[in-house]
C-alpha cells in the first residue's frame, strides 16, 4: 500500500511573470487544503474520487475529468495496475472554487502514492511533466512545485522535463496575518487569461514593458519576504497591484477588476494590504497584514465569505 498527500497553495506573488524563467514567484502551501491519496496493488486499474470512479486494463481509456490521474500514472511508471482512492479534504472538500490549485495537489499525491521511494527533486519533474501534459503544456508549474515542497520561493524550469527549476523552500516569517476571502459565485479561467496576457505581451510594446517592470518588483518582493522584512514587503505588494491593473487593462484581462475596490478599501481600512492571488479575477482576495497592526473583525459583505487558511 502506498500513500501520497498533496497540498493546495496561494501564489502571492509573481502571477504571469513566473511563466517567463528566471522570474520569481511566491507561493505559500495551505495546509487545510488536501488531496489524500491511498494505492493498493490490483488486478485491473481502478479509480475512486468525489469527481469520478473508473476501472479497466488500459490507463489511456480513462475520461477526461480524470486526465490529471492518468498522467500522474503514465509519470509514475508502475508495472502493475493498483486501486487509487482518492479524497479531498479541508477546503478542497467545500467545492467553492478558491484557485487553491487542487489539479497540482492530486496529481503530486497520486505520484507519491505509486512511488514512495522517490525523493522530492524526482517526484516534482514527473509531476510537472504529468500536469503540464494534462492541460496542454501550459503553466509554469508553481503549484506542483508547492505540492511537493510546501512554502517555497520558484523559477520555472527550463526544459520540458522539468529540469532547470529553481525551487527554494522557505518559511513564513513570524507575526504575519494571512486572510482569505472567498468571491461567491465568481471564479477566473486562468489559462485562457494567462494566454491573453502573454498574447498582448508579444504583440504590445508597452504591455512588455509593464510586465517588465511588474518582473522586476516581484522579483525584489519575494527576496523582502524571505528575509522577514514584513513592511516593506507589504508596501512593495501596493506596487505590484497598480502594475497588474495596468497590465490587466492592456491585455483585456480583469486582473485587478475595480467592482472588487470596495471589500479591498475596507479591509485597507483595518490594517491590511490585500492582492487578488494568482492570476487575479474573481477567484479569491487575500488579505495580509502584521500582527498587531490589524483588526480581526469578522467582515460581512454581500457577495463575500471568510475562508479559514492554515498556514504550516
Amino acid at each position: 500500500m502506498g500513500v501520497g498527500i498533496g497540498r493546495g497553495k496561494i501564489l502571492l506573488v509573481g502571477g504571469y511573470t513566473v511563466l517567463e524563467h528566471p522570474n520569481r514567484a511566491l507561493v505559500l502551501s495551505v495546509d487545510n487544503a488536501k488531496i489524500h491519496v491511498v494505492s493498493r496493488p490490483s488486478k485491473t486499474w481502478e479509480v475512486t474520487s468525489s469527481y469520478g470512479k473508473w476501472s479497466g486494463e488500459n490507463i489511456h481509456e480513462m475520461p477526461e475529468k480524470l486526465r490529471f490521474v492518468k498522467h500522474a500514472i503514465t509519470e509514475s511508471e508502475v508495472s502493475e495496475p493498483h486501486r487509487i482512492q482518492i479524497q479531498e479534504h479541508g477546503l478542497f472538500a467545500t467545492g467553492e472554487k478558491l484557485g487553491l490549485g487542487s489539479s497540482a495537489a492530486v496529481t503530486v499525491a497520486v505520484i507519491r502514492s505509486l512511488r514512495n521511494d522517490l525523493m522530492h527533486k524526482e517526484i516534482f519533474k514527473r509531476a510537472y511533466r504529468a500536469h503540464s501534459n494534462a492541460q496542454g503544456k501550459i503553466g509554469s508549474g508553481f503549484d506542483v512545485a508547492s505540492a511537493v515542497y510546501g512554502h517555497i520561493m520558484y523559477s520555472r524550469p527550463t526544459a520540458p522535463s522539468g529540469e532547470g527549476a529553481k525551487i527554494l523552500p522557505i518559511a513564513v516569517p513570524w507575526g504575519l496575518v494571512i486572510r482569505m476571502f472567498n468571491v461567491v459565485g465568481k471564479s477566473t479561467g486562468t489559462a485562457v487569461s494567462a494566454k491573453k496576457v502573454m498574447q498582448a505581451v508579444k504583440s504590445d510594446r508597452m504591455a512588455r514593458k509593464v510586465f517588465d517592470e511588474l518582473a522586476e518588483e516581484n522579483n525584489r518582493t519575494t527576496e523582502l519576504f524571505t528575509r522577514g522584512q514584513l513592511k516593506e514587503f507589504l508596501d512593495s505588494l501596493k506596487r505590484i497591484n497598480a502594475l497588474r491593473r495596468e497590465l490587466g487593462e492592456r491585455s483585456g484581462v480583469p486582473i485587478e477588476p475595480r467592482d472588487l475596490d470596495p471589500v479591498r478599501r475596507r479591509l485597507e481600512k483595518m490594517g491590511y494590504i490585500t492582492v487578488l492571488p494568482g492570476a487575479g479575477g474573481y477567484d479569491s482576495i487575500v488579505a495580509l497584514g502584521i500582527r498587531g497592526e490589524v483588526s480581526r473583525k469578522k467582515i460581512e459583505l454581500p457577495g463575500i465569505k471568510e475562508v479559514e487558511v492554515w498556514l504550516r
